[in-house]
């Protein structure tokens, strides 16, 4: 039978070591390293920049608020403060520190802050999340809609150039699509209600036909190398799914 127990590691030279049972001597074990808990690390992080005695609340947002993460998820985290405005990027830690007095002139009217706030689960002081949650939405979704409508105009024109020229479309564009479908998803899920969640908008992007572009869209926003790789047609399917969700919005 496997027998496990835990350790403190400690400076060994230029290494580290652990102490193992002298029973245990000449046979095999695995070392395994612990993760600390996320409210561990975090508070740890704002601790070592002495920015804990600043904050206000902390909360998980993210693909980790909605247990959709992965081995290469970042976890996010949304600190609110009572004067500083900070982004902080520690390993896999996107870690956003925001006023409350900015955080509380905003969030009511941006998609995206209304959105984050929604799914948000809170590390540090759930009552003021709570508060946050019970505030009513003053997004203009008309705006939103006419500022999407204009920027699809303008990727329209780029994925007809690319269908002159004969060539794919560049990562870039479809960035702006898929970054627009995904605005439009968020008001979707804000009318009835519900909750996003990756695993559902990932659906509606292979619906449309174009399952590839997703890969590109992510390439822009995890600041990878460009490329080219989707086809006009695929690109155009895209627009085609953005603007029936306009159309679905607008009747809903």
């Amino acid at each position: 039978m496997d027998e496990g127990i835990i350790r403190q590691a400690f400076k060994l030279g230029n290494s580290a070591g652990v102490l193992l049972p002298v029973g245990w001597n000449g046979r095999k074990v695995i070392i395994k390293l612990l993760k600390k808990p996320i409210n561990q690390e975090v508070i740890e992080i704002l601790e070592e920049r002495d920015l804990l005695k600043n904050t206000l609340g902390i909360y998980l947002t993210g693909s980790y608020s909605r247990n959709e993460e992965t081995e290469s998820s970042d976890v996010d985290i949304l600190v609110i403060t009572d004067k500083i405005n900070l982004q902080i990027k520690k390993d896999k830690y996107e870690i956003v520190l925001v006023s409350k007095e900015k955080f509380e002139k905003k969030f009511q009217k941006d998609l995206y802050l209304y959105s984050m706030i929604r799914e948000a689960r809170a590390i540090m002081n759930n009552e003021l999340l709570e508060k946050y949650k019970n505030k009513n939405s003053k997004i203009q979704i008309n705006k939103i809609i006419t500022e999407i409508k204009a920027v699809t105009k303008i990727n329209e024109k780029a994925v007809s150039l690319d269908e002159e020229l004969g060539i794919k479309v560049s990562d870039g564009t479809v960035y702006s699509i898929i970054l627009r479908l995904r605005e439009l998803y968020l008001i979707k899920c804000l009318k009835e209600k519900k909750s996003p969640t990756n695993k559902e908008f990932l659906k509606i992007i292979k619906s449309s036909g174009s399952e590839g572009s997703y890969e590109s869209y992510l390439r822009i926003k995890n600041d990878k190398k460009p490329r080219k790789v989707v086809s006009v047609i695929e690109a155009n399917l895209l627009i085609n799914e953005l603007k029936n969700m306009i159309e679905e919005i607008k009747n809903g």
